[in-house]
């Protein structure tokens, strides 16, 4: 899935939310979001890889089977921001989560766009993203 990121960059936001979607689907899996998912091209990118590393994730350590996305959207003036948060009913990590292979990718991806990246383990795991938006107006 996530070479499919990769090589499939510029499919619409759909396209690319909708293979997310059935992938996860394909394998027994579920995603819930509880907000309208971004449309903007790195915001978009962004989360897919999120929720690829997510799912993954969750399913080689947690044994989870589903996979939920909270989206916040605040803005302050001009300035626009989105969090994003990430979470799994699998079972919570023993102890604090190594970043490698893709969570430690995606953290280079994530502050290369100004964005920050936090991960708390306890009570359970928890993948916050938060990123600056452009405005649209």
């Amino acid at each position: 899935m996530i070479s499919y990121v990769e090589v499939n960059d510029h499919s619409s936001a759909k396209e690319a939310y909708e293979d997310i979607f059935r992938g996860a689907e394909t394998l027994g899996l579920e995603i819930t979001v509880d907000a309208a998912l971004p449309e903007e091209y790195d915001v978009r990118n962004i989360l897919i890889q999120a929720m690829t590393v997510s799912l993954s994730n969750m399913v080689k350590h947690a044994g989870g089977k589903r996979l939920h996305v909270v989206i916040e959207r605040s803005s302050a003036g001009e300035k626009e921001s989105i969090t994003i948060s990430l979470s799994n009913d699998g079972t919570a990590p023993e102890g604090e989560v190594q970043e490698k292979g893709g969570l430690l990718n995606l953290r280079k991806k994530v502050e290369a766009m100004g964005g920050k990246m936090s991960i708390t383990s306890h009570p359970k795991f928890v993948l916050r993203i938060e990123l600056e938006t452009r405005s649209e107006s």
